[in-house]
């Protein structure tokens, strides 16, 4: 019963005491510096649209004007079976080189055109947003 009891206050005082220890040790022998830089990651803006005419060109200029490298970002815009406008707006942004537009002539479902995007975005980071909603410039 003595070895129970022992045994459990040596476990008791290697995760208080010991494991402390232990990592400072390896700290010593084996140090990592931390790497500090400025890091820009690319990011790649996702945007899944249906009969959005009434917002859609509001939206693209605000993700268009967004403070970020433009060389750094990507818009992928979707359109998902648009019957109205929405096509011909896009048609019209299609010459800023940091837009990627896919037309799809049926409705898919969101789904699907959130697959179609992920399979063209090229950034480090996927960001996911709706035609109604405004992003500030400086976040």
């Amino acid at each position: 019963m003595k070895w129970v009891f022992w045994g459990s206050a040596g476990l008791i005082a290697y995760t208080y005491v010991g494991y402390a220890c232990w990592l400072r040790l390896r700290m010593l022998w084996r140090s990592h510096p931390v790497m500090r830089g400025a890091n820009t990651p690319t990011v790649s803006i996702v945007m899944i649209v249906r009969n959005e005419e009434r917002v859609l060109e509001t939206k693209l200029q605000n993700l268009l004007a967004l403070d970020y490298p433009a060389d750094r970002c990507q818009v992928i815009v979707v359109s998902d079976g648009s019957t109205d406008r929405t096509e011909a707006i896009l048609h019209e942004y299609g010459c800023d080189p940091r837009l990627h537009v896919i037309l799809n002539q049926l409705a898919r479902g969101k789904a699907s055109g959130l697959n179609d995007a992920v399979e063209l975005a090229s950034g480090e980071i996927v960001m996911f947003t709706d035609a109604r909603q405004k992003i500030e410039p400086r976040s």
